[in-house]
């Protein structure tokens, strides 16, 4: 089957949009008006007091895990039907470029559960069947471009506290999942590359957080603290998230005490500086890549904390070194970005962006674009899919201009694309069944 591009996506697009903005409160995530907070992620959060010495206010407990959603009423995109099923045997056939040659760019995916991971990888215009290998996760994995291959990386199932931080890779075909080291993390690790070199930033058993580096296709002990010389170790209540941007790798966080921290790394750790302004939700991690063009190097998003339970979804960018104050990524009359989860953010090409998040009653993805010069479009919901964990994205091969992944409530991977704001019909992923999470990324 093949991503279709056509004016009846676009329709389709048009009409979740259109519905999704048709009620009184047109808040484009979960309602928490009555209750306690944002769904944990990573696992149940553990108060650290100040992650960083920077921090001086006290730590606010938003760690609380929540049940069942509720969304606002008319808020949500309606089901407009049923996506076109997948070949249930051999490769998906998504298409060739708009020019009708076989594209040779590849992407890749890496989905995880509790007991098992499904990879899968895009070439000459397929997508194959993921191999399912028993290695399993206890949250979302996290994958990158490296080289002409892919780098991942998850933390392994296991007891509180003893988790390990794992690993695997694709080249011409994918390594069997193993330890980094003797590492012991939770949550999602961070990953981010540096040339040649790959580069973890994780959130340790002991919510303290440290670096490491893969090269040569192996991997350091990632033992390295980040940590600035004569400092104390950061840590936090939720884990860090990461990009590199020349020769410097950048690492955000949540801290306890409701504050964004950066710290970064040229061959060792700075110490941290807080974003002024911010407000985060503690218990969730932000989002952060490197722009592909345009004047700010570095984006990060994240949810911020107190507006009226609603949990704005907030940016700010990186220019010469200097964040921006943070900003509602959308708050036009009464329709609003916002998610009780951590958000997925890519660059696009001239400075552009694309923020995917998991709404609420019903789940489904929603996304919003930025460009430079007119700041960030009005939240959509790209498919009537319910998803049962938040969404990946990465910026797109083969004309499109970004692909999305996630997974449904019935545990299947999907992933769907864009090219000049038209989303395609989702497609499922043949053998990536019975999944809880899902990491996606492209090499053009």
């Amino acid at each position: 089957m093949r991503f279709r591009h056509s004016t009846v996506s676009f329709a389709v697009a048009g009409a979740l949009a259109a519905c999704a903005t048709s009620g009184s409160n047109n808040l484009h995530g979960p309602d928490y008006e009555n209750e306690a907070g944002p769904v944990q992620e990573g696992g149940a959060a553990v108060e650290a007091g100040a992650d960083v010495t920077a921090e001086t206010s006290a730590p606010t407990d938003a760690g609380e895990e929540l049940g069942t959603v509720d969304g606002p009423e008319g808020s949500a995109a309606v089901e407009t039907g049923a996506p076109e099923d997948a070949p249930s045997e051999g490769a998906v056939d998504t298409g060739t470029t708009e020019t009708g040659s076989t594209c040779t760019s590849s992407m890749a995916l890496l989905g995880a559960s509790a007991s098992s991971l499904a990879e899968a990888v895009y070439g000459h215009g397929t997508w194959s069947t993921a191999s399912v290998v028993s290695s399993g996760a206890a949250a979302a994995p996290t994958l990158i471009p490296l080289g002409s291959g892919y780098l991942g990386s998850f933390v392994g199932a296991g007891a509180v506290n003893d988790m390990p931080l794992k690993w695997t890779a694709y080249t011409s075909s994918w390594t069997a999942p193993a330890a980094i080291g003797a590492a012991l993390a939770q949550g999602t690790p961070a990953l981010a590359a540096i040339g040649t070199t790959g580069h973890v930033v994780y959130w340790g058993s002991d919510s303290k957080f440290y670096h490491g580096t893969y090269s040569g296709s192996a991997w350091d002990a990632a033992s390295d603290p980040v940590e600035a010389s004569g400092g104390a170790q950061s840590f936090g209540p939720s884990a860090p998230a990461a990009a590199a941007t020349g020769t410097t790798l950048v690492a955000v966080q949540s801290g306890s005490n409701n504050v964004v921290y950066d710290q970064t790394w040229t061959g060792s750790w700075q110490a941290a500086s807080a974003l002024g302004g911010s407000s985060v939700v503690s218990s969730l991690s932000p989002a952060i890549t490197a722009m592909n063009g345009g004047t700010a190097p570095l984006m990060q998003v994240f949810v911020h904390a107190g507006d009226a339970g609603s949990y704005y979804l907030q940016y700010a960018t990186s220019t010469a070194g200097t964040w921006s104050t943070p900003a509602n990524v959308y708050a036009q009359g009464t329709t609003i970005a916002y998610a009780g989860t951590t958000p997925a953010l890519a660059a696009l090409p001239n400075g552009g962006a694309i923020l995917a998040w998991q709404g609420s009653s019903p789940a489904y993805p929603y996304v919003s674009t930025y460009a430079a010069a007119s700041g960030w479009t009005a939240p959509v919901a790209v498919s009537g899919d319910t998803l049962l964990s938040p969404p990946a994205v990465s910026p797109g091969v083969c004309g499109a201009d970004a692909v999305l992944a996630y997974v449904t409530t019935a545990g299947e991977v999907e992933v769907v694309t864009t090219s000049g704001g038209t989303w395609a019909t989702p497609q499922a992923i043949a053998g990536a069944t019975g999944m809880q999470w899902v990491a996606v990324a492209a090499v053009p």
